[in-house]
Formats: C-alpha cells, sequence, structure tokens
C-alpha cells in the first residue's frame, strides 16, 4: 500500500497548502490551525483535515455567507455538507470533499468570530498574526465550546450548546435538506473505506446502519440498501460492500456525477492497494 499512502499524504499536503495560503492571504482571517489527531500528533494517512478559523467580528458575518464561494477557492470541491448544530460558538461548521486522483479528500471547517474564540490549544498552527499573538483579547479559558465538545455534543445527539449558540446560517428547504442527507452518504462511505484500511480485521461495517439511515432521508423514504449477502471477515470483503452501497446510493439518489466518481475511485484505488498489499504479506510467509 506504500504507493497509495504515498499519493495521499502527497494530495492532502497540496490542498492543505492551497487553502493555507487563501487563508492567509484574506486580512480577515486573524489565526488557522488544525485540531484533531493533527492536534493530537495522532495522524496517519487516512487522517481528514480539521481545520479551525478564527475571523474579525466585523466580517465574519459575510465572511460565513461567502463560505462556498472560499471552498471553490480552496481546490476541487465536489462534496459540501451543512452540520449547523456542529458549529463553534457564534460560529459555523461545514464539511467539505475535494477530488484528487486517488479519490476524496474530506476537511471539517470550523470557524469562529474573534470574540468568542480562544487561543489554540493545538501544536499544528497554520499561523496567527503578530498582533494577535500578543493581544489579551483572546479568551484565556475555554467556555462551553472547542471541538472536544462539539464531538461529545454530536455523538449524544443535542445540537444546542449550554450557554453560546452556533450560527445559524443554513435553513434548508426538504429537497436540500435530502441532498444534504445523500452527501453525507457519500462522505460516510468514504469514511468507512479508510477505517477498513486502518483496521483490516475490524469484523463489521460500523458506519453502514447510518448510511442506511443516510440514504432513505435522501430518497424521502422511497428507498433503502440493500442488506449485504457477505460474510465481511475478509477487508477485501468489507470493500466490495462498500462498492455495492455505493451502487445502491446511485440507484437511490441523484448525486453530482464528480461526486459519485470520486468515491468510487477512492474505493477502486484502496481495492488495488489492498490486493498488492495483501499479496506481498503473503509471499513473505
Amino acid at each position: 500500500m506504500w504507493e497509495l499512502e504515498a499519493t495521499r499524504i502527497h494530495e492532502r499536503e497540496v490542498l492543505l497548502s492551497q487553502i493555507s495560503r487563501l487563508l492567509e492571504h484574506d486580512t480577515r482571517v486573524q489565526a488557522t490551525w488544525l485540531e484533531g489527531s493533527f492536534a493530537r500528533g495522532a495522524s496517519d494517512v487516512w487522517s481528514d483535515l480539521d481545520l479551525w478559523t478564527v475571523v474579525n467580528n466585523d466580517c465574519f458575518v459575510e465572511f460565513a455567507q461567502n463560505r462556498y464561494e472560499l471552498l471553490e477557492q480552496m481546490g476541487a470541491r465536489v462534496l459540501t455538507v451543512e452540520a449547523p448544530q456542529n458549529g463553534p460558538s457564534h460560529g459555523f461548521y461545514v464539511m467539505a470533499g475535494f477530488d484528487a486522483p486517488s479519490g476524496l479528500h474530506l476537511l471539517d471547517w470550523y470557524c469562529q468570530p474573534l470574540e468568542s474564540a480562544c487561543r489554540p490549544k493545538s501544536p499544528a498552527v497554520i499561523f496567527i498574526r503578530p498582533a494577535l499573538l500578543r493581544s489579551e483579547f483572546w479568551r484565556s479559558l475555554p467556555t462551553e465550546d472547542g471541538i472536544n465538545l462539539i464531538f461529545r455534543r454530536s455523538h449524544r445527539g443535542d445540537d444546542t450548546l449550554q450557554i453560546d449558540q452556533p450560527l445559524r446560517l443554513w435553513h434548508p428547504t426538504p429537497e436540500q435538506d435530502a441532498i444534504n442527507s445523500a452527501n453525507l452518504a457519500w462522505a460516510m462511505v468514504a469514511i468507512q473505506a479508510k477505517e477498513i484500511l486502518r483496521n483490516p480485521a475490524e469484523p463489521t461495517l460500523k458506519y453502514e446502519p447510518f448510511i442506511t439511515t443516510l440514504v432513505k432521508k435522501a430518497s424521502m423514504g422511497l428507498q433503502t440498501l440493500r442488506p449485504s449477502v457477505l460474510d465481511m471477515t475478509h477487508p477485501i470483503d468489507k470493500l466490495d460492500r462498500l462498492i455495492e452501497i455505493t451502487k445502491g446510493i446511485d440507484r437511490a439518489v441523484t448525486s453530482e456525477t464528480k461526486l459519485s466518481d470520486s468515491v468510487h475511485r477512492l474505493l477502486e484505488t484502496s481495492r488495488s492497494a489492498l490486493l498488492e498489499h495483501l499479496a506481498a504479506e503473503g509471499s513473505k510467509k
């Protein structure tokens, strides 16, 4: 799998470089850093980018309203998932997917106005404006926000903060909400694929029930995924099941061709790399 791993790391570094350059050249942005596995020093080849951005107070709403235009400038965007409840205090969250030769790369973007932001504890700082480094304006202690709280709140299904609430920018129609669910289903397929490559011995596809729920929601309750007939004891079986799931998503909902192709490419490149890896391991025995 070494060739695929090197390719994925290079593609992610190029994407992060494009994003960093765009935000650093934007005078409204005061700081940007990485959270998640990069902040914990636990990132691997399959890690997504968890990006935190702090913006001047007086232009934050305009910045947030133009988030799609900014995402377009970051790379070849093929996927957007709105989840306002995951946003930080007075800020927003959006997931974006970018196409690359090896397939989809995901970005989780958290953005806050300066007045609600805390100094980053993450060592993975991309930049902080010099004036802000000396400023006492940042909250010295975190209040009811931050990436760990967001994850905890998301897992327990609570879409509010005890003190400060995220900025509500997205008020979808039922049709828009369905498209959003379809996009999240595609994202979860990519996330599940990476989990297989991380933990080939894992006996189940733990995200399959969630993906099935999303497909049903995306099709307005008209479609569901067929149950698996595979025992999925082998990592290749699990990737084959994911490929079968993507075909089911294609049948159930209308998605952008570029998005579908990007996820299919990720699965096919992953499957080929895993087969080569298993063959090489077998030849050593």
